[in-house]
């Protein structure tokens, strides 16, 4: 569907022309193509092919999503090829978690950035931030996410105030 064509266009259909025109080649391509690049490995999107879109592109909402569902035609086409546990199982997303994220190097880039911050030092206050880099120092006693969240707001304030 083109932009002039979506004030006819249904609410979903507008929506899928959206995230096909923008989301899609913007951000859910771009991550895969990255990832795939950095492991050497190259990547295929079976259901990226033209003619699928154009397939799918016409179908009828109760074609696609049924009880709740969406995929509902893929999974009907599925159903004997693939096992249900599959078929049934919730939505997995590829982001690992802030722990695994933050390794050795990364670690030691964030704490001279921590330690080094006059955003994070204003924060917080001495006392406060030198506790909070000693437990940081060993990230067992911390919880990543909490880390990484710090780091970046660290470097924001340094940057933008």
């Amino acid at each position: 569907l083109k932009y002039s064509k979506l004030t006819k266009a249904s609410p979903d259909q507008q929506i899928m022309a959206i995230e096909l025109s923008l989301r899609l080649p913007e951000l859910l391509l771009q991550r895969v193509d990255r990832m795939t690049m950095a492991a050497s490995v190259e990547a295929r999107v079976p259901f990226l092919d033209e003619d699928v879109v154009r397939f799918c592109l016409q179908l009828s909402g109760r074609h696609r999503i049924r009880h709740g569902k969406g995929k509902w035609l893929l999974r009907q086409v599925a159903r004997n090829r693939v096992p249900n546990f599959v078929l049934e199982r919730k939505k997995m997303g590829f982001c690992g978690s802030a722990k695994t994220m933050i390794q050795t190097q990364v670690h030691q880039q964030m704490m001279v950035q921590l330690q080094s911050s006059a955003f994070f030092k204003d924060l917080l206050g001495t006392k406060v931030r030198n506790e909070f880099l000693k437990a940081a120092g060993d990230p067992s006693l911390l919880p990543s996410q909490s880390l990484w969240t710090l780091y970046n707001l660290a470097q924001w304030g340094d940057r933008w105030l």
